[in-house]
């Protein structure tokens, strides 16, 4: 097994990461570069979309899944499977992806003179947003599914409607990402639920290099 991360290390988005395991190839989420890394959204992937037999999405927030339609349009045929609530959320949320881009672009377009460089077309159109969800594969909390020999269940993350822990078996270890984490006690979503085993835990950790935050 090898797992390899492609953004989100180093940095606070454009999350990413694909994994070897069992001569198949995995996607887990496919986030956009914001704030002050935008630009390495222009840079492509780091390996071939082709080659991914699937992805897994752990929620709809554009950091995780904003750059799903640029994967479609790069070539990448598989399902992305996520919870019912992600994907109602992502036929919203990157269609207003695509709306800002196709926005940014024209305004791009409109003082191409004033520039230093031309201007960029947006990595994708509210048209590829809506052919993307297509790909979409939704499915219930706790329902175990397959992905060629791997066995996959989604519990519930409790950070926004549809956010989930990803539990994955490969052979007799199991591998678990957490996603991001919701508090308990947090009014309209439910409490992350617990995972109580796990061979490898692959944590998200945005925070912990602060020193205002203590750890318990």
């Amino acid at each position: 097994m090898k797992l390899e991360f492609h953004g989100a290390a180093g940095g606070v988005t454009g999350s990413h990461m694909v994994l070897h395991a069992q001569d198949l190839r995995i996607g887990i989420d496919a986030g956009l570069f914001q704030g002050g890394d935008t630009d390495r959204n222009q840079d492509g992937f780091g390996h071939d979309p082709n080659r991914l037999k699937a992805m897994i999405l752990t929620h709809a927030h554009v950091d995780h899944s904003g750059r799903i339609p640029l994967f479609i349009n790069e070539g990448f045929k598989g399902s992305v499977y996520c919870t019912h609530a992600t994907r109602d959320l992502c036929q919203i949320m990157l269609q207003d992806s695509a709306h800002l881009m196709e926005e940014a672009a024209e305004r791009e377009r409109r003082h191409a003179r004033d520039m230093k460089r031309p201007p960029r077309p947006p990595l994708y159109t509210r048209g590829d947003a809506e052919r993307a969800v297509r790909q979409f594969r939704s499915l219930d909390y706790s329902k175990k599914f397959n992905i060629g020999d791997i066995s996959v269940r989604f519990s519930d993350a409790g950070h926004i409607l549809g956010s989930t822990i990803v539990e994955m078996d490969i052979g007799k270890k199991r591998l678990v990402f957490s996603g991001d984490l919701g508090r308990p006690d947090t009014p309209i979503l439910r409490d992350p639920q617990r995972v109580d085993e796990a061979d490898w835990l692959v944590l998200e950790s945005t925070y912990c290099d602060n020193p205002g935050i203590r750890h318990r």
